[in-house]
């Protein structure tokens, strides 16, 4: 029985001694699990589209190979060009019309048109036409008031001249009361000596009165012409004044309307000028949501993603807060790719490249953490085997190793962490 007892002391001795040097001496390393995905050292492009459309060509597929400018897709354009052509069959006739009608209000002798529509009235026919209607227009309008001005002048010549008739019979009116005036002065005073009759002082009278009243009339229709040479000067400044105020009235009208048109083809042509969505970058294409002809695009909706060709993974996890002060740049990492076989596929090792200066929270979730980006070290690859390879997006599970401690400190630490909190406590 003795025997038994000290044995079973040894080996109470021995296990109890033994479990001690051994929670003493040994170290063992511990370890900080994230959980993240790998990506692309350079961050993948979202491609998106300013105001979106209708899906006409497709040229990039998922997993295309597309170099930096290469057309993506190509947006149906078949309405705007239908709308383009509407608007330019009223802008490019108010142009036109638009250089006849300041042509004259600065009584130009041509017109000068808009150097893009003398441009396209090289090659169509439309607009050539546009051209020279307008000129000829001009031409007309400028015939029409030349021959209203010369009309008036022939007025005016023939007004002047029965001017200078009745000047001129005003003239010899004059000399005639003259005459009759010196035969009644001799004739009346025959009449007081009794040396005459009295019909004839009183003939005499009347022709001197008749030919005073001719002369007021002759003064009068001279009066009368030089009212319609008035009139007549006045219709020469209106005929040039009108035209004038009729291109003026008639241009503001048409510039207000040729700057709308302006506008909306600007818009249009600028609309145009987007149909075609070009990679931003030499890559291979991912995540494409484009998959048929006429589908709609919004403004702004992702359309694709170009994952950047050539360039280096590194492996993103996330870092509770409560363990990020045991992370640092530098520290050895064993990475596990959840994705593989684990039966066949070793875990690799990483190195901590960066950690992220300020914590980061999940807006949908609410869940804060630190993003940790992991790099794998070089010739860690090859153990995957050829079948394997890693792709973004691949999830993974990373074991980055801190300060190796032993297992007398991993059943100590909370005993004393629990005494040193309570001893604070009042």
């Amino acid at each position: 029985m003795r025997r038994y007892l000290i044995i079973g002391f040894i080996t109470v001795f021995v296990l109890v001694f033994g479990f001690g040097a051994w929670a003493v001496f040994t170290r063992i390393a511990g370890a900080v699990v994230g959980i993240g995905v790998v990506e692309v050292e350079t961050k993948r492009q979202v491609v998106q589209h300013a105001t979106g459309g209708v899906v006409g060509k497709i040229l990039a597929k998922e997993g295309q190979e597309v170099k930096a400018g290469q057309t993506l897709i190509v947006f149906d354009d078949t309405f705007d060009r239908a709308e383009l052509k509407v608007i330019e069959s009223q802008l490019f006739p108010l142009l036109g019309m638009r250089a006849r009608l300041t042509a004259e209000q600065d009584e130009a002798e041509t017109p000068a048109f808009d150097p893009e529509l003398l441009e396209r009235a090289k090659t169509n026919t439309t607009d050539a036409e546009i051209v020279r209607a307008q000129t000829e227009l001009l031409k007309a309008r400028r015939l029409t008031r030349d021959q209203q001005i010369d009309q008036l002048k022939e007025r005016q010549t023939q007004v002047n001249r029965q001017i200078e008739g009745l000047t001129s019979r005003i003239e010899g009116l004059d000399k005639q009361i003259e005459l009759i005036q010196g035969d009644l002065k001799g004739q009346q005073e025959l009449l007081a000596k009794g040396l005459t009759q009295r019909a004839r002082v009183t003939a005499l009278e009347r022709d001197l009165a008749e030919a005073q009243g001719n002369k007021e009339e002759a003064n009068a229709s001279i009066s009368e012409s030089k009212a319609r040479i008035a009139e007549i000067q006045l219709a020469l400044i209106n005929v040039s004044a009108q035209m004038r105020e009729e291109a003026i009235k008639e241009l503001n009208e048409t510039d207000a309307r040729v700057t709308e048109l302006r506008e909306r083809r600007n818009t249009i042509l600028e609309t145009l000028s987007r149909i075609e969505v070009k990679a931003p970058m030499s890559g291979k294409v991912f995540n494409t949501q484009i998959h048929a002809v006429r589908q709609v695009v919004r403004a702004a909706e992702p359309i694709m993603e170009i994952v950047p060709a050539n360039v280096k993974l590194v492996i993103s996890v996330q870092i509770p807060p409560m363990q990020i002060d045991q992370v640092h740049v530098g520290q050895k990492a064993v990475i596990r790719f959840e994705t593989f076989d684990r039966r066949h596929t070793p875990d690799l090792q990483g190195t901590v490249r960066r950690v992220s200066a300020d914590i980061i929270t999940n807006e949908r979730t609410g869940q804060s953490f630190y993003t940790v980006q992991l790099t794998i070290n070089p010739g860690e690859e090859k153990f995957l085997g050829p079948q394997a390879e890693i792709i973004p997006g691949m999830p993974v599970e990373a074991f980055i190793q801190t300060t190796e401690r032993t297992p007398f400190d991993y059943l100590v630490r909370p005993l004393t962490s629990y005494f040193g909190r309570s001893m604070l406590e009042r």
